[in-house]
């Protein structure tokens, strides 16, 4: 793994792991998916690891979404395809972690990482935390983020969300069950950190099996949204809207957005 992403295991067998990546909010390269990736792998066979805690580093920003320095260069729908399947990979992984899952969110919460957080078992943010998908400001249409969202919140309140592109409060994500409760910043990890260690003690099979039942019951928008957004990202980015409108992102000093 790289620099990008923090591994930590405690004595209780919690293990933090921190996207590490402040100076672009945390924003998703490709090798930080990468990297996520092979952690949620790692934790899955090590057995000394009874639970994740995941956690993005410094206050600005849980995960400001897809790298725009890198996804402004794409050109082609094949390009896009393989973006989509990057993501695919990553979300499958965290998907099939039989493990407790917890995300403690902190600041912007944005586009792809959005989505990484609602792949959680249990999501905690602070009060300054703040929610977006962005996808359609930038030229691309929200079909991954839709199909994740609609089992939590249901059609009508998915659709405001991907549609509106407005952001949404922590008070508000509690209020719509995007989240499990808010904390003062400073007792965000401490929170999280608690909630991670009391589901780690619960009987180990019994917790995995119904993490695989919940998981089953949504794999099949899962899969068909994967299927759809290879060729709607395709579309979007053949047509050129999506570089351009990430061009003035880029421009305006951030990397993340997606």
């Amino acid at each position: 793994m790289s620099d990008e992403l923090m591994y930590e295991v405690d004595d209780d067998g919690i293990l933090t792991i921190t996207l590490n990546r402040p100076g672009v909010l945390n924003a998703l390269s490709g090798q930080l998916k990468v990297d996520l990736r092979r952690a949620f792998a790692q934790a899955q066979s090590d057995s000394g690891v009874r639970a994740v805690l995941l956690r993005g580093a410094g206050e600005r920003a849980f995960s400001a979404g897809q790298d725009l320095g890198e996804s402004v260069e794409f050109h082609t729908a094949e390009q896009a395809a393989d973006w989509i399947e990057e993501h695919h990979l990553l979300y499958s992984e965290l998907r099939g972690f039989s493990k407790p899952f917890v995300a403690a969110i902190d600041g912007y919460c944005v586009g792809a990482g959005w989505q990484v957080a609602l792949l959680a078992d249990v999501r905690f943010c602070s009060e300054h935390a703040l929610f977006i998908m962005t996808e359609i400001s930038v030229g691309i249409p929200c079909i991954t983020g839709s199909g994740l969202l609609w089992p939590i919140v249901g059609a009508a309140k998915t659709a405001e969300i991907v549609l509106s592109g407005r952001r949404y409060s922590a008070q508000e994500a509690e209020r719509l069950g995007l989240v499990t409760a808010v904390f003062a910043r400073e007792h965000l990890y401490e929170e999280a950190r608690f909630q991670a260690k009391k589901m780690a003690d619960f009987p180990t099979k019994p917790f995995a099996s119904t993490k695989t039942w919940l998981t089953m019951l949504t794999q099949s928008i899962y899969e068909q949204s994967m299927h759809y957004a290879m060729r709607g990202h395709g579309e979007a980015y053949e047509s050129g809207v999506p570089q351009e409108k990430m061009k003035r992102f880029t421009r305006g000093g951030t990397q993340g957005g997606r």
